[in-house]
């Protein structure tokens, strides 16, 4: 919108300084966006593992959000690691209508993996339990082979 008005204004100053705004814009939206990804899938993940990984990503959103965030991991025999494909604190009601992309993009990935997870919201907080196969191996078409 910025370039279509300055070129819409025909003045070349306008331009040049329309330029460099729209530059200006793209950087910080550039630099939104690489924060954002990496919060979709943090290098603690991939560095340290998921036991390590979740209490750091507690600690975050209570520094971050003042959220008080309880972290349970139980792997049982499978170790700190999980394979790479399994991976606001007032409540809410977990079966109505969102626009939001979180709880889908968690159900998708829990699903893809074999698995599901599980919510419980009150007033008090929300419990969301990610139930995953450990031992499941992927098939072709990403989907995990029925648990024995």
């Amino acid at each position: 919108m910025i370039l279509s008005s300055a070129v819409r204004r025909g003045d070349a100053r306008g331009i040049g300084a329309a330029i460099e705004e729209t530059i200006e814009l793209l950087g910080t939206e550039m630099r939104y966006l690489r924060g954002l990804i990496a919060e979709l899938r943090p290098a603690a993940l991939d560095e340290a593992g998921i036991t390590a990984a979740l209490p750091a990503l507690a600690e975050r959103a209570l520094a971050l959000y003042e959220l008080d965030v309880a972290v349970e991991v139980d792997l049982g025999d499978a170790g700190p690691r999980l394979a790479p494909e399994l991976n606001d604190g007032r409540g809410f009601d977990p079966s109505a209508a969102s626009s939001g992309f979180g709880l889908v993009g968690l159900r998708e990935r829990a699903q893809l993996a074999g698995g599901d997870i599980e919510i419980d919201s009150s007033p008090q907080g929300t419990t969301i339990r990610a139930l995953l196969p450990v031992d499941a191996e992927p098939d072709r078409a990403g989907r995990n082979h029925p648990l024995a």
